[in-house]
């Protein structure tokens, strides 16, 4: 069991850090993170940016891990939970464009409110990174372990991909895996139009797609935690994958 802060989180990477510690003693993100949010004191930008910290800090993890392994004189699993996790926030914040000084400086003082004393450690570690970068020093060529690394995966799940799919296929599902997914929202028809939730979203500045499965479906992007919308709180909408939607049609 990892020792964790007494005072509850204040700032977008105090709750990041926060997360993922406990996702790494076996809290599940999709359930952690929204409940997380809800009890947290946090605008609206920073529970965003909670949000694009954790999960794409668990998407990107292998490249995380890569990087990190290029700059330590340790095994990573020798580090404390939290410094681990906390490294791991802070290359990902380069690798997705965080300026050096914010991605490191702020990471690093986050680290500091629970480790106080991996405070430098974890400050040379991340400026060492920072130095690799862009471009990063990815591993080139087509072998499964290089592939692993570039797209973030497991390399068994790489191999077995290939083996079932052929490269061509097995390297789209690969990339398909590292976009950041969409909300897909199911309209209810007894209770609202498709047309009229569609208006309302975009009328609060999100952006709304038509479905391609299903005619109740909008997939949007930007909306932050669904359950702070409207429509989804008065059940005039409902998040639900357009592929399951789809099979209820079928």
């Amino acid at each position: 069991m990892v020792r964790r802060r007494e005072e509850p989180p204040t700032s977008a990477r105090d709750l990041a850090l926060d997360a993922m510690v406990r996702i790494e003693d076996g809290a599940f993100s999709h359930v952690l993170v929204p409940t997380m949010l809800r009890r947290s004191s946090l605008s609206a930008a920073d529970r965003g940016q909670v949000t694009a910290l954790v999960y794409g800090c668990l998407r990107g993890r292998g490249r995380c891990d890569f990087l990190l392994t290029q700059v330590l004189d340790r095994p990573l699993d020798a580090l404390e939970v939290p410094v681990r996790a906390g490294l791991r926030l802070g290359v990902q914040q380069l690798l997705t464009g965080v300026p050096a000084h914010a991605a490191v400086g702020e990471t690093v003082e986050a680290i500091g409110r629970v480790r106080p004393k991996a405070k430098g450690f974890a400050n040379g570690v991340l400026r060492s990174v920072a130095r690799l970068g862009p471009a990063w020093p990815w591993p080139e060529g087509d072998d499964d372990e290089a592939v692993a690394v570039r797209t973030s995966h497991p390399a068994w799940i790489v191999r077995r991909l290939r083996d079932d799919l052929g490269d061509d296929a097995a390297l789209a599902i690969l990339g398909a895996d590292d976009e950041t997914p969409a909300l897909t929202l199911r309209v209810n028809p007894r209770r609202a139009s498709v047309d009229g939730v569609r208006g309302e979203l975009e009328a609060a500045g999100i952006h709304v797609e038509a479905g391609r499965l299903s005619p109740d479906a909008l997939v949007v992007r930007g909306s932050g935690d669904p359950r702070g919308l409207p429509a989804v709180r008065e059940g005039r909408a409902t998040p639900q994958d357009e592929g399951s939607q789809a099979v209820v049609r079928a």
